[in-house]
């Protein structure tokens, strides 16, 4: 059974980013689809944010929340670092104050979304993890694009 989706580094810890690749940049900026890239204030259509192969995935499980549990840990882990990338390629084009300012901004949201998209184990059974996952990956690929969108305004 798929854990809950982690967040890595970049999005999880105070210190801030880990460092990445020019293969990670490549992976990014080959890999995110179309309509990912202006999605912001599109409430209802999530959907346009995830990869096909994430619905392929969703359709395949045929319900099963095991299966459904690892297509969101595999698109999450996706849009984690698309999110990832995008913030260490924002950071890296902003001066000190502004990049100061982005990272107690990601601070507060990482919060956020995790306040929001928590699950109790011991009230919520395995749908309510499912929707907390889902809320994980949705809020998580929003971010990402918000991210790439700032990088574009940058410059």
């Amino acid at each position: 059974m798929a854990e809950t989706p982690a967040t890595t580094n970049a999005s999880s810890q105070a210190a801030g980013p880990v460092t990445a690749s020019a293969s990670d940049a490549n992976l990014a900026a080959t890999e995110q689809p179309e309509a990912t890239r202006d999605v912001e204030g599109q409430e209802g259509e999530a959907n346009k944010l995830f990869r096909p192969s994430f619905q392929e995935c969703a359709d395949a499980s045929e319900g099963v929340t095991p299966a459904m549990q690892d297509c969101i840990a595999d698109e999450y882990e996706f849009h984690d670092q698309q999110l990832n990338a995008n913030y260490r390629a924002l950071m890296a084009s902003l001066p000190k104050d502004r990049a100061a300012a982005l990272r107690q901004t990601q601070r507060n949201w990482i919060a956020e979304r995790d306040q929001a998209c928590r699950w109790n184990a011991e009230e919520e059974g395995q749908a309510g993890r499912l929707v907390a996952n889902h809320c994980l990956l949705e809020r998580t690929a929003k971010r990402a694009v918000e991210l790439a969108n700032m990088k574009h305004d940058v410059h």
